[in-house]
């Protein structure tokens, strides 16, 4: 079964789904919408745009490596070049060529409007997180063991909340 998490942020999917992927390697791609380049790392306020953004694209490499994520995307967007309308464009072909069958979706107000709307025309489940939800994900010690052991590769965060209050169950909301 293909799955796609799509993570408006470049950090969230690791603390909300990567345990979902350290179960099932390989049946994973994850997009992510937002460059944040314009965040600065956390404990490093004086790098340049392009040093944040290439400090978080290796971040995310190393990550998708470690747990087996089989396709990593960064749309690269920033707040001056989103368009909406091309980024459902993309994620509509990356779901309907790619074969998806499940959809993770970080909880935001941007991606619930899209997705409510695809939800009618798309033939797949699809999920949100970051919020309460009915389907639980629970990890083994080891599976929580290497999903805390991603933090250290999370050099470019822009603050410590990305790293703190971990959980060994992952929760999903479905979309209706």
């Amino acid at each position: 079964m293909k799955k796609l998490i799509i993570s408006y942020s470049t950090y969230s999917w690791i603390k909300y789904c990567s345990g979902m992927i350290i179960q099932e390697p390989n049946t994973f791609s994850v997009m992510i919408v937002m460059a944040e380049k314009d965040k600065p790392i956390y404990g490093c306020a004086n790098l340049c745009k392009a040093a944040i953004y290439e400090q978080r694209s290796e971040d995310l490499y190393n990550i998708g490596i470690k747990i087996g994520v089989k396709e990593l995307t960064n749309f690269r967007n920033t707040i001056e070049t989103f368009d909406i309308h091309k980024l459902i464009a993309q994620l509509q072909l990356k779901i309907m060529l790619g074969g998806i069958e499940e959809i993770y979706y970080q909880k935001s107000k941007l991606l619930d409007i899209i997705f409510n709307k695809m939800n009618k025309k798309l033939c797949v489940n699809i999920y949100s997180y970051g919020k309460n939800g009915d389907k639980v994900i629970e990890l083994s010690q080891n599976e929580y063991s290497k999903k805390l052991s991603l933090k250290e590769f999370m050099i470019g965060k822009s603050n410590l909340l990305d790293i703190e209050d971990w959980k060994n169950k992952e929760v999903f909301e479905k979309l209706v």
